[in-house]
């Protein structure tokens, strides 16, 4: 296996590991990381199951396929990696011009995804 190929595998398997992590954080610690990431509570238990759901499972499953993909297809891993962080970035940003306010942690993560969505388009474009 070439060097690109096994750095496009092994940060695959990164980002697989962050998102199962993130993933349980929100599936076990809802309320918690809601709070700390949002500065807000939630208020119903309806909020705290879809919360659960959705960034708790989606977060898992991209996980899990992710990694699926770092042992079966790298190229189609970085590129649906690429797609999840371009969707999160477009929608964070509008997010945040619509609001007119946000948090640190939405300018971080704002960040952090921008950096990701580069260096996975430097990753996929060398693995051919």
């Amino acid at each position: 296996m070439s060097s690109p190929a096994k750095f496009a595998k092994r940060y695959l398997q990164t980002a697989s590991v962050v998102f199962l992590g993130y993933g349980l954080i929100f599936t076990f610690f809802p309320l918690n990381i809601s709070e700390v990431v949002t500065g807000g509570i939630l208020t119903t238990p309806s909020s705290v199951t879809d919360l659960r759901a959705t960034y708790g499972g989606l977060s898992i499953g991209i996980g899990l396929w992710l990694l699926i993909c770092a042992r079966r297809n790298v190229r189609l891993g970085a590129l649906g990696l690429m797609a999840v962080l371009a969707s999160t970035l477009a929608t964070r940003s509008i997010g945040m011009f619509l609001e007119n306010h946000s948090n640190a942690y939405m300018y971080i993560f704002l960040a952090v995804e921008s950096y990701l969505l580069a260096t996975t388009l430097a990753v996929w474009y060398k693995i051919k």
